[in-house]
């Protein structure tokens, strides 16, 4: 029951995200980044690992404002049903991974333990304000925030149509404390 309610919010979320166009996503792409360079700036982020990631194509671009280093951050490999998470030195650190997305190569990177993080950027299709998330049904940003420390700060990335009235939930599905649309910050309660 509830993993057909999730199939159906999934492809509601994915029709919506292609009705955005390429200069519509860029608009509140950079508004959304601007929103969360004044949300990291009152974190002192320079002196916490922060968990980032690369945007795919139909998700919001974070990295827009020129106030936000990409270079802060570090992003996810994926092998196999394993991910680490690694610092780039450059853009040119990131690579085609294994699902097409852009990774960091371990040669030119620096390995960041996820339990040492004290920020998550997270990726996904739904949120509500609950902190309930809903990814893309493989799990992998379950299994990492489920590694984060308790006093890690899960921050959800969505446009405003990505804030829904109810995810559906499992008991293995993490949440967010928070999320960062173009409208601004949302504050989630989330239980510990």
């Amino acid at each position: 029951m509830i993993s057909q309610q999730k199939q159906i919010l999934r492809r509601e979320m994915r029709a919506q995200l292609s009705e955005i166009d390429a200069a519509g996503r860029l608009k509140l792409s950079t508004t959304l980044s601007s929103e969360l360079a004044i949300w990291l700036a009152g974190r002192h982020v320079t002196s916490v690992p922060v968990l980032g990631f690369v945007p795919m194509t139909s998700e919001p671009n974070w990295w827009t404002a020129p106030e936000i280093d990409p270079l802060h951050f570090a992003y996810p490999r994926v092998r196999g049903g394993g991910v680490e998470f690694y610092a780039i030195s450059c853009r040119e650190d990131l690579v085609p991974g294994e699902f097409g997305i852009m990774e960091p190569m371990t040669d030119n990177s620096r390995r960041v333990l996820v339990e040492s993080a004290g920020i998550a950027l997270v990726p996904g299709l739904a949120f509500d304000r609950e902190g309930n998330r809903m990814g893309r049904g493989r799990g992998i940003y379950d299994r990492i925030l489920a590694r984060t420390s308790p006093g890690c700060f899960r921050l959800g990335v969505a446009f405003d149509c990505q804030v829904v009235a109810s995810v559906p939930v499992e008991p293995h599905d993490q949440r967010v404390d928070g999320v960062i649309t173009p409208s601004g910050f949302i504050s989630c309660s989330r239980p510990q």
